[in-house]
């Protein structure tokens, strides 16, 4: 979720080199030592996580996300595959795949994601690298131990800012969570805007055939009916407007892509909820009206010109 990683071009054994023009296949290649798929929670999904067999003279060895089996191993069993992400004196240095796990994010949660490929620390360590802990209890507690262990190595090193995986998830959602919150403020506006502007009508509408329900109601009809007409004329118009706005809305919706994590932007079931809620909240507001139509005095309203 820092961004902080190796990314570059790697090269699969059997596939001839990009040419001009073209794309090599690129992925995250994080050096990881062996207990790092542990620490993460990096489920395996086949072949096996690095070990003591991975050391600095031990065979070379890759692990490769699923998102990159799908990429540049569509329908083959990768194990057992050879790859390279760096030439040594002009040639590929190959490594073997042993295992395939789930893909991470690397980017924060809006980032495309990449293909990824680890390679045991232990046969390509760097200068610079990020500690994981995977820990119980107290946060504050953890973090004062990891530096005074660290300190205790190197002085220099104690330093060194250190940070909660829910803090780095909280942080790469918080402009998101922002925006949420303003168009749901806006939304609920919307929807009082929405209602206060229907019961006007719907009020309005009533008002105007006052003569005609106290005639309906003279002849003997009954409250209940006059109610079921008002809600029954009102909401067939109301309809016409849901229409008219589902269209625009599926019209518009690509613009909302970028706001959208996990949904798409033709989500029917969102797309069905705000139905719902349109048509409740017109109901509700003709409803009032309706009722107080279905109050009105027969001989008053025969009398109004």
């Amino acid at each position: 979720m820092t961004g902080i990683n190796d990314q570059g071009n790697f090269r699969i054994e059997g596939l001839p080199d990009a040419g001009p023009g073209q794309q090599m296949p690129v992925a995250n290649r994080p050096h990881v030592s062996v207990d790092y798929f542990d620490t993460m929670g990096i489920r395996l999904i086949k072949g096996r996580f690095f070990d003591e067999r991975d050391s600095a003279t031990g065979a070379a060895v890759a692990i490769v996300s699923d998102l990159a089996v799908e990429a540049y191993w569509p329908n083959e069993d990768p194990i057992g595959k050879r790859l390279s992400v760096r030439a040594i004196k002009g040639q590929p240095a190959w490594r073997e795949i042993v295992g395939v796990v789930h893909a991470t994010r690397h980017f924060g949660l809006e980032a495309r994601q990449l293909a990824e490929v680890y390679i045991p620390y232990a046969q390509s360590p760097d200068s610079f690298a990020v500690l994981t802990v995977r820990y119980r209890g107290d946060a504050d507690q953890m973090i004062r131990a990891g530096r005074r262990e660290i300190g205790s190595l190197d002085p220099e090193q104690a330093g060194f800012p250190m940070f909660r995986m829910d803090n780095l998830v909280s942080t790469s959602q918080a402009r998101r969570r922002f925006q949420t919150l303003l168009l749901a403020v806006f939304a609920a506006l919307g929807v009082f805007l929405a209602s206060t502007g229907i019961y006007g009508v719907t009020a309005y509408n009533v008002s105007r055939r006052t003569r005609e329900i106290g005639v309906r109601l003279a002849l003997g009809a009954r409250p209940s009916s006059v109610v079921r007409m008002v809600l029954t004329s009102e909401l067939r118009i109301l309809a016409i407007g849901i229409v008219a706005g589902l269209i625009g809305a599926v019209a518009l919706s690509k613009s909302l892509a970028s706001f959208l994590f996990g949904v798409t932007p033709l989500d029917w079931i969102t797309f069905a909820l705000v139905i719902a809620v349109a048509m409740l909240v017109a109901v509700l507001a003709t409803y009032l009206p309706g009722r107080w139509a279905a109050t009105i005095d027969p001989a008053l309203s025969l009398r109004e010109k």
